[in-house]
């Protein structure tokens, strides 16, 4: 298809639109938005689609809106924030316009959401930070699945933007693509998590990992294309001087460090330690199945006594 019919608004009984793959349709009419009993309106791989309609706030009934594979689509019309019956929306793109805060009352949202995110140099840093709280991530108790794509140069505001993203604890899957920020906010390690797996991808500036060990979920862990990781401290196991628990990374299965070009040490714990009453009875990744490392060419030794336990 070419184009979509003015017509199309006259269907006012129909429930589901189906309009996926038609690589030359541009726009959509804003008859469209007449039909108020719509419930899914499905525009993935339109990769010329370049907007949605402006009345998209009449689909008062709208539970379904998937846009993936939309490349084009640079916006979203401001009226997608009253579509409050909204399920399932995979991917939002804030820019050109659109916000994060128009998600806040979005709270039915549920499954697998991708979120496109980008400071531009005109950008209010405060502006910026604040629209990410206003998202309210952490009400949508029931997206289960959450990726966070960064846009831009290396800035400390990312790690203000990324604490303020913190999602509800019933996220099960993590994935951060291109965070350019020295560290991770705390809520990622927090124990009440109840995330299984967590993939960090090209977080070229992140210098330094969590204590991830403290997920008592965690099944998958993945990191990969962490440039300017030198450093692997005991830390990231959830092992302290003062540890009293009796279990590290208890539930992780596959932990993959790949592309970590200037990785040099894994951190071991010393002979004394291995041999004291509190490691006696520490157990470090009990479940671990698969180890993977890969083209990590500056690493010297692994962590040999941390391992034994």
């Amino acid at each position: 298809l070419l184009e979509i019919p003015s017509e199309v608004g006259n269907l006012i009984h129909l429930i589901h639109l189906d309009l996926g793959y038609n690589t030359h349709l541009k726009e959509l009419p804003e008859s469209l938005c007449n039909l108020r009993e719509l419930e899914s309106l499905i525009v993935e791989g339109c990769t010329n689609l370049a907007r949605l309609p402006q009345g998209i706030h009449k689909l008062v009934n709208l539970k379904h809106l998937n846009v993936d594979g939309t490349d084009s689509l640079k916006q979203f019309p401001q009226g997608l924030a009253h579509l409050t019956r909204l399920v399932a929306l995979e991917k939002f793109l804030p820019c050109d316009g659109s916000r994060l805060g128009w998600l806040k009352n979005l709270n039915r949202l549920s499954g697998k959401m991708e979120l496109e995110l980008e400071i531009r140099r005109h950008d209010s840093v405060a502006a910026v930070v604040e629209d990410a709280r206003e998202a309210e991530l952490w009400k949508k108790m029931h997206v289960h699945e959450l990726r966070l794509n960064f846009h831009g140069e290396s800035s400390s505001v990312w790690i203000d933007v990324l604490d303020a993203l913190k999602p509800h604890p019933n996220l099960q899957h993590l994935t951060i693509y291109n965070y350019n920020a020295s560290r991770l906010p705390g809520w990622i390690a927090s124990p009440h998590n109840q995330v299984t797996s967590i993939s960090l991808r090209y977080c070229e500036s992140l210098s330094t990992l969590p204590p991830l060990g403290k997920l008592p979920l965690l099944e998958t862990l993945h990191i990969h294309g962490l440039s300017e990781l030198d450093f692997v401290g005991r830390e990231f196991l959830g092992i302290t001087t003062t540890t009293t628990t009796t279990s590290s990374s208890p539930s992780l299965k596959k932990l993959t460090f790949s592309f970590c070009s200037k990785w040099k040490e894994w951190e071991d714990i010393t002979a004394e330690e291995e041999h004291s009453e509190v490691a006696a009875s520490l157990l470090i990744m009990p479940c671990l199945k698969e180890l993977e490392i890969t083209f990590c060419n500056g690493l010297r030794r692994l962590p040999h006594r941390l391992l034994r336990k």
